[in-house]
């Protein structure tokens, strides 16, 4: 990592700076955007009871745009991120909070679930970050990133540094920090062939027709610990 940031490579401030600026984020409601969440939504239905689900904390939440549609079945959601602007969040039944995901704001066991969404690969300390959503979650904790294995996004985190990262978010270094962090019992799958961010419109309509779960080489890899 000492080698990576010499030759800026990627650093947690670069990184803040990228997002601080902005990004790269579609509208909540596009339509690209709408079905990725709401996909993703549908099949974590399989393994959590979400509308059950009194209180989720969203751990680097970009724009809002999965805390606006999780909110829709979840009543107390907090959303939070380093590099928030206000000014384009989506209006929803969720609170926003400025927070370091390496220092969280709550005591110890303060939510139902706490998710991470392709976030991981955009901090330098993955273990930190996932005790710190450990520590807060009650019951749930579901972390979702980019799949190394997938040949696109190993490719696109050498053609993007603000991604470079992703290589570290193995399967083998994500599941041995959740079970020494207390998730004896842990579900992983990979899935999603739509990147919601860059997909044509046009395109949208042809991948509808692939399932979500895709064994191996799906772009995301999705992890659900239980507490």
């Amino acid at each position: 990592m000492t080698q990576m940031k010499r030759k800026n490579v990627h650093s947690d401030v670069s990184q803040k700076r990228f997002w601080d600026k902005g990004g790269i984020f579609r509208n909540y409601n596009h339509p690209v955007m709408k079905y990725f969440i709401t996909q993703r939504i549908q099949f974590l239905r399989k393994f959590i009871n979400i509308d059950k689900i009194q209180t989720a904390l969203d751990i680097g939440c970009g724009n809002g745009s999965a805390a606006y549609y999780l909110s829709k079945c979840i009543p107390f959601l907090v959303a939070g991120d380093y590099a928030l602007d206000k000014k384009d969040f989506p209006q929803g039944n969720f609170k926003m909070l400025y927070f370091n995901a390496y220092y969280l704001p709550f005591k110890n066991k303060s939510f139902d679930l706490v998710y991470i969404w392709e976030v991981l690969h955009h901090l330098t300390d993955l273990d930190r970050t996932i005790a710190e959503a450990v520590r807060v979650a009650k019951q749930y904790i579901v972390i979702i990133e980019p799949n190394p294995a997938n040949p696109i996004q190993f490719l696109y985190s050498f053609a993007e540094e603000n991604h470079s990262l992703i290589r570290q978010c193995t399967k083998k270094r994500i599941v041995t920090c959740l079970h020494q962090n207390g998730c004896n019992k842990i579900m992983m799958k990979s899935g999603g062939v739509i990147f919601p961010n860059k997909l044509p419109l046009i395109l949208l309509k042809f991948l509808k027709n692939f399932p979500y779960e895709i064994p191996i080489l799906g772009i995301s890899n999705i992890y659900l610990g239980y507490l």
